[in-house]
């Protein structure tokens, strides 16, 4: 899952998708932690989706 503030086309941020509506992701603030796709900070900012 790739991710960037105001729809940039760049990302900044990726994640990986663990299944259940959820993914794993590192910040610099909480370490990895688990997040929902529908949580209201990360919506937004979702760019796009790559099956490797």
């Amino acid at each position: 899952m790739f991710f960037a503030p105001n729809k940039a086309k760049k990302p900044t941020h990726v994640a990986i998708y663990i299944g259940n509506k959820e993914f794993i992701h590192s910040s610099s603030s909480k370490g990895v932690s688990y997040a929902k796709t529908n949580n209201s900070y990360w919506k937004p900012m979702y760019i796009d989706a790559k099956r490797i």
